[in-house]
């Protein structure tokens, strides 16, 4: 089992007007480009233990919940959008997000950018 960190923009009411094109881009039809210029609004949302990233999605959907710990009440169920991170001693790490169709890996270059080295994994709480 490994464990994922799912990341969600969770408080769309203080995005700008410039950024609510782009998040509604993220939240029907992501590129990788768009979850990048989103990603100051992203905040760790739950953590989940499962296999692979389709046992993430599915019991980020259906559960089963005891495999969920939540960070926030307004955690969403898993969906287009979302970013999906191992953490841990999993090989090869995975920095994915959830396509409009399966998942989309996000390029060692962005994950530099999105998750530097000296900032702790859940850096985002606040």
């Amino acid at each position: 089992m490994t464990k994922y960190v799912v990341y969600q923009i969770l408080n769309t009411e203080k995005i700008s007007e410039k950024d609510k094109k782009l998040v509604q881009d993220v939240r029907f039809k992501p590129t990788q480009t768009d979850v990048m210029m989103t990603w100051r609004h992203y905040r760790p949302a739950m953590l989940i233990e499962a296999n692979d990233l389709d046992q993430v999605f599915e019991i980020g959907n259906i559960g089963p919940r005891h495999k969920v710990q939540k960070f926030t009440e307004r955690a969403a169920s898993v969906s287009v959008g979302d970013v999906i991170c191992n953490i841990g001693e999993s090989y090869p790490l995975q920095r994915c997000y959830v396509d409009s169709f399966g998942f989309s890996e996000i390029s060692p270059s962005m994950t530099q950018l999105m998750f530097p080295i000296s900032e702790p994994l859940f850096y985002r709480m606040s």
